[in-house]
């Protein structure tokens, strides 16, 4: 049976299951099965299914190719996303006046900062990418 036969493609159907995700978790490319699956398209995901299925008969024995079909298809993890400030972020917030203890207002103080160098949100380019 064809797997790829009336397939409709969406990114759920290379991240979540289909035949690039099983060839990939097969091959064990990567030492954390995570890596994968947060490596953005970089094509619609329909048009890299297409391809998939162009080479899956000389990928299913050849590591070293389904390699670099992933590095051709495929960005490094992180690159889709970008640093951002939360829309509602605030240098302080009103509750911290309330903390009595100072060394946990400070505690507080530094957590509540941190947010403005750890939020991200997916670059515009990724975004489209992903939804086709």
């Amino acid at each position: 049976m064809n797997p790829f036969a009336n397939f409709s493609c969406n990114s759920s159907q290379i991240y979540c299951e289909g035949p690039i995700l099983k060839a990939v978790q097969e091959a064990r490319l990567f030492n954390d099965s995570k890596y994968f699956v947060d490596m953005p398209l970089k094509f619609d995901p329909m048009a890299t299914l297409k391809d998939f299925e162009k080479v899956v008969d000389k990928i299913k024995d050849d590591r070293d190719l389904l390699s670099k079909f992933v590095d051709s298809h495929f960005s490094p993890p992180g690159t889709d996303l970008e640093t951002c400030v939360p829309d509602d972020w605030k240098p302080s917030f009103f509750g911290l006046s309330k903390v009595k203890d100072e060394k946990f207002r400070f505690w507080a103080e530094q957590l509540h900062l941190m947010w403005k160098d750890l939020c991200r949100q997916i670059r515009a380019l990724a975004w489209k990418v992903g939804k086709k």
